[in-house]
């Protein structure tokens, strides 16, 4: 009878913390992240946009698809992917998926 209670104590409690444990990687797959850097390409009939950040003494290489509605930003004009330019400094938005980034925001100047 001992063991039938524990069972019937710990594993819920085990079923709890998997599934809390769980959900707490996939908030953390769609946290959003923002650097600047320099965009080194761009595909605009992809909707594919790669930024190297300075990150430390590192460099991170962000490239992705855009967002369905990425806030695309030149000033505070919104613009096309095709407006912008390799080599141009900007701000990058992005979530992380396990489909790897999604750029949500583009800003230049």
């Amino acid at each position: 009878m001992k063991k039938t209670r524990k069972f019937y104590v710990y594993y819920p409690v085990l079923i709890i913390a998997a599934i809390c444990l769980s959900g707490s990687a996939v908030l953390a797959a769609q946290e959003f992240h923002e650097l600047g850097g320099k965009i080194s390409a761009i595909t605009p009939s992809e909707n594919i946009v790669v930024v190297k950040c300075p990150e430390g003494s590192t460099i991170l290489t962000v490239g992705g698809r855009l967002a369905k509605n990425p806030e695309l930003l030149k000033g505070k004009k919104p613009v096309s992917l095709s407006d912008f330019k390799v080599g141009e400094h900007v701000l990058v938005g992005w979530k992380s998926t396990a489909n790897g980034p999604v750029i949500e925001r583009l800003i230049a100047g």
